[in-house]
């Protein structure tokens, strides 16, 4: 699938995310209606932050003061990165490079994500690069946020 760089710039909601595993079983590990945002810039750098929808409500009301399970649910349910990207326009894949992640195995790293399907309002794309487990694929569902296209 043929693309245009330009096509990608916005910013981009999550709608639905799974892991597909080698078994083929899938699992929504940020939930069914996952909340998040993929900026994605002329210049270069991306952002990206999905979470799950339920995520608890630390008792303390201080970050820092969490009970064990509070911050497992968080750190479990929270995935967020920044870094730079590349696109192969004929390819249609673009690849980040992650400078720095919530899950640090990431720094450093980077992952094709091949398009599915790219248009005004809508993008999907598979990452081969799942944290999950190894061999699992990711495959993302986003719908650009209303005002998010940028020129």
């Amino acid at each position: 699938m043929e693309i245009k760089k330009e096509d990608l710039f916005g910013a981009w909601t999550y709608v639905s995310t799974y892991s597909e595993f080698v078994d083929g079983r899938k699992e929504n590990i940020f939930g069914i209606r996952p909340q998040g945002i993929f900026v994605i810039l002329p210049n270069g750098h991306y952002s990206h932050i999905i979470m799950r929808p339920d995520l608890p409500r630390i008792s303390s009301g201080r970050i820092r003061d969490s009970t064990l399970r509070e911050a497992e649910a968080i750190a479990e349910g929270v995935l967020a990165h920044f870094g730079v990207y590349s696109v192969n326009e004929k390819e249609g894949e673009f690849t980040v490079t992650v400078w720095k992640s919530s899950f640090a195995n990431l720094d450093g790293m980077q992952q094709v994500r091949r398009i599915i399907q790219l248009d005004e309002d809508n993008l999907s794309y598979v990452n081969n690069l799942s944290v999950a487990e190894k061999g699992a694929r990711v495959v993302a569902v986003l719908r650009r946020l209303p005002g998010g296209r940028l020129k």
